[in-house]
């Protein structure tokens, strides 16, 4: 133990000799590691607070420079598409809304269609104030490209395991021709804590009998009980990650330093720092959600052609280093040989 806090000491002098945003990507990344790990040695809270306002404007800066969430929304949007095509009316569950920037691609999509069916949205989230802001800012978009169809109810929930079935509304989606879905993005992995939770989760899901299910998460293990396998894990993710944003922002740009201190920081504290039920960053790879999935007895749908074609497309919007693979019947995008978000879609 001693020698392992002269190591982080000299670490951490060397962080301070040479400030995080004049450094390299492995320095960068490195000097959260090592936070994490003085803080797992000590015992003692070492990263700055993160506010809620400031985790808010890192996700959406990475949201705007980088294609990995919004490649798994525009796909999941696509399918979600696909599967209800034909239905008199769209419902659709998004059991982590955040701050919607997943569905005004949908909205827009439904406006160009001719005699378009009315969308609900359910949106599933920890704060009232935020779910009430992000449905206003949907509501006022669709509005503003003349779709009228669109109703949001706002579900809060405390803490990702305890969904209570009698919170959603779904006694309409009886009716053949109502289409419900169940968008999954970057909230199941939340649940890895707690086994019984997740259980109960993905079998109240299916009972919902939804058409189609969108789950979309980072391509990761760390959720491995080794600390030792869990750290290498993360080494190797967070460094292509932290590469991946050298190649798109200066070392200087603020949108970069909220991305790597609100969003990325907190997540490799989780990881390293963190054991137990404080441990909530666990990510898990695609083949553990689809054995997960096919266990509480949903079948993989797999994405259509035309699915991949668009993104494909869309991907061309961006360096050529973003590399898009298939496992099985997930799409799974990532930087060079690094993957780094998956998404894949289930039916009952």
């Amino acid at each position: 133990m001693a020698t392992s806090k002269l190591i982080l000491d000299h670490l951490a002098a060397s962080s301070r000799d040479h400030p995080p945003h004049l450094s390299s990507p492995i320095e960068r990344v490195s000097t959260h590691i090592s936070k994490a790990l003085s803080e797992r040695i000590t015992k003692t809270s070492i990263f700055d607070a993160t506010t809620s306002d400031d985790l808010a404007f890192a996700r959406r800066a990475f949201y705007q420079h980088f294609p990995f969430l919004k490649f798994a929304h525009f796909t999941a949007n696509q399918a979600i598409l696909e599967s209800l095509r034909g239905c008199s009316q769209l419902h659709i569950v998004d059991l982590d809304i955040d701050q919607g920037m997943q569905w005004p691609s949908l909205i827009q999509a439904l406006s160009q269609i001719e005699n378009a069916p009315p969308l609900r949205i359910t949106g599933v989230g920890s704060s009232f104030a935020e779910l009430q802001s992000t449905g206003r800012r949907l509501t006022e978009f669709a509005t503003s490209i003349g779709y009228h169809k669109l109703d949001y109810h706002p579900v809060r929930l405390d803490s990702p395991d305890q969904l209570d079935p009698s919170a959603f509304s779904l006694g309409d989606d009886d009716d053949q021709d109502v289409g419900l879905a169940v968008n999954c993005s970057m909230f199941l992995h939340r649940l890895l804590g707690n086994h019984p939770a997740l259980e109960r989760t993905l079998c109240m899901i299916r009972a919902w009998n939804p058409r189609i299910v969108t789950v979309s998460e980072m391509e990761a293990n760390h959720n491995t009980p080794s600390f030792v396998d869990r750290f290498v894990e993360a080494l190797h993710f967070y460094s292509a990650v932290f590469d991946c944003l050298e190649s798109a922002l200066a070392r200087t740009d603020p949108d970069r330093i909220y991305i790597e201190g609100a969003m990325f920081a907190g997540e490799i504290r989780s990881i390293l720092a963190c054991e137990g039920a404080d441990r909530i960053v666990r990510h898990a790879r695609s083949e553990s959600w689809r054995d997960f999935m096919r266990w509480s007895g949903f079948k993989d749908v797999g994405l259509s052609d035309h699915s991949l074609y668009q993104a494909h497309v869309f991907l061309t919007l961006y360096s050529q280093a973003y590399r898009l693979t298939r496992e099985e019947q997930a799409l799974i995008l990532g930087w060079h040989d690094t993957p780094v978000v998956s998404i894949s879609t289930w039916s009952c």
